[in-house]
């Protein structure tokens, strides 16, 4: 597992676009491309008062699982300034947690719609990783993490908060 570093994250900010989806039926795997692409189309996630910095990044958030309901938050968002006001009228605000976390960096799509494929694979990989560490999964989000490394060359992070493994 040489794309896995485990990282001391600071916690941040976001503001962005909440959608709930679910897993059943791989509906989350059309709705969150769907939304990226809406997000992309009219740069909505551009024009964020507060940001950080602008384009990139951009977050992909996992957040608020219902195991029972089998539905989910994701969140499309930027990072803006720890000071900034409420999220504007139509956003959601989300605080990623400071912590320790296992990060996975995705290898490059070889072909055209493979990100989805890229995305689970690293996923699996990451959490399959975990034991052979002594870590286990921690309470909070997890995230996408896109940079300029994802315009350039498609690689992108994957972030999951990780704890020791309790014996």
């Amino acid at each position: 597992m040489d794309h896995v570093r485990l990282v001391d994250f600071p916690g941040a900010l976001l503001h962005g676009i909440d959608l709930i989806t679910t897993r059943r039926e791989g509906r989350c795997f059309r709705d969150i491309p769907r939304a990226w692409q809406r997000a992309i189309e009219n740069g909505s996630l551009i024009g964020l008062p507060h940001r950080v910095s602008s384009p990139l990044p951009l977050f992909g958030v996992v957040h608020d699982l219902s195991c029972v309901a089998e539905q989910f938050h994701y969140l499309l968002g930027a990072e803006v300034s720890a000071q900034a006001p409420a999220a504007p009228a139509g956003y959601r605000a989300l605080q990623l947690p400071a912590g320790r976390y296992a990060v996975w960096q995705t290898e490059p799509p070889t072909e055209a719609g493979e990100l989805t494929s890229a995305i689970m694979a690293g996923w699996e990989g990451l959490t399959a990783w975990l034991p052979s560490q002594q870590l286990q999964r921690a309470a909070g989000p997890d995230f996408e993490f896109y940079d300029a490394r994802f315009d350039t060359a498609g690689t992108l992070e994957l972030w999951l908060p990780v704890e020791p493994l309790l014996s």
